[in-house]
């Protein structure tokens, strides 16, 4: 009787374990800092039933909380299966890395990379007892997220704590000694092929991952979304927001309407975007209101075209 026993037992634990033939991977490459472009281009692509399985091809130094936050919660809402492959070589997974890494199925990283320094930073923090504990307070949430998402993903609680607490930061195979990624793999056709048979449990369900003969498709960002998260890039936002100050200042000290209006209103407005001061809507929307404008204007004041060229760009 108790051989029969154990038999049911065996078979029932085979049978709760869904088999997942993975026919088709898709690859999201997310590179550079981690912002709302990048969160759009992540819950749209997880949102499509196009794939069997999905692994981020992750290389950041950081980003944003809040963008961090929606690209956890399209990976972990994802009925399917999410990976992370921390690579190329050379690459590296910090600040928001950390947590995006954490928050996915099952994870690889390739030699020479890293992981690790998630200490929240605030813009604006300085030495003042008010600011002290804004950061206290900033700090203990992050912590308290973090290890939320690694309790769940059976992720060691001790070192996401202090990755975000003390930045701590890990090579390749420590990562691996200390459970925080799976595997260690060169390229993503090596991952597909270690995560063969590798039983996964997601939404309270186990799946059992079938990944031979699974065919690879690459889905890069758009380039619209491509030239919008190239803007969003801190270099960029402050050239365009002295290139915006410097427009307005030439066009108060010039009689007339012309060349500094037109370069310095639509500078300050993309400045906002990559600032993230205004979301891509109201900005899309005010540079629509900045281009009629200059439209208008145009017919009242001799600028020889420059303020249609203006209205036209905006």
């Amino acid at each position: 009787m108790k051989k029969i026993f154990f038999v049911l037992l065996f078979a029932g634990a085979l049978f709760a374990q869904e088999i997942f033939n993975v026919k088709t991977a898709k690859i999201l490459t997310v590179t550079g800092v981690i912002d709302p472009v990048i969160a759009d281009y992540v819950a749209e692509e997880l949102s499509k039933p196009d794939f069997d399985i999905a692994i981020i091809s992750l290389n950041t130094p950081g980003g944003l909380m809040d963008s961090t936050q929606d690209i956890i919660k399209s990976i972990m809402n994802c009925p399917k299966p999410v990976g992370v492959w921390i690579g190329p070589r050379g690459a590296k997974a910090a600040s928001a890395g950390v947590f995006i890494t954490v928050a996915c199925d099952f994870s690889a990283m390739a030699p020479a990379t890293n992981i690790g320094a998630a200490h929240p930073v605030q813009m604006g923090i300085g030495k003042g007892g008010e600011d002290t504990e804004l950061s206290k307070k900033v700090l203990n949430d992050a912590i308290a997220y973090i290890q939320s998402i690694a309790k769940e993903k059976k992720r060691p609680l001790d070192w996401v704590k202090d990755a975000v607490e003390k930045s701590v930061s890990i090579g390749t195979d420590e990562a691996v000694e200390k459970k925080i990624v799976d595997f260690t793999a060169d390229s993503i056709s090596k991952f597909l092929k270690k995560i063969d048979g590798l039983v996964i449990e997601k939404n309270k369900k186990k799946m059992k991952l079938i990944t031979k003969n699974t065919s690879i498709n690459y889905v890069p960002m758009s380039q619209w979304k491509d030239f919008l998260h190239k803007l969003a890039n801190p270099n960029i936002a402050f050239i365009l927001l002295i290139i915006g100050i410097w427009g307005i200042i030439q066009e108060a000290s010039t009689p007339g309407v012309g060349f500094g209006a037109v370069v310095g209103g639509i500078s300050l407005l993309l400045a906002f975007f990559s600032l993230r001061i205004l979301p891509i809507n109201t900005v899309g929307l005010l540079l629509i209101i900045l281009g009629l404008a200059l439209l208008f204007l145009e017919f009242f004041t001799p600028t020889f075209g420059v303020l249609t060229l203006g209205g036209l760009v905006s």
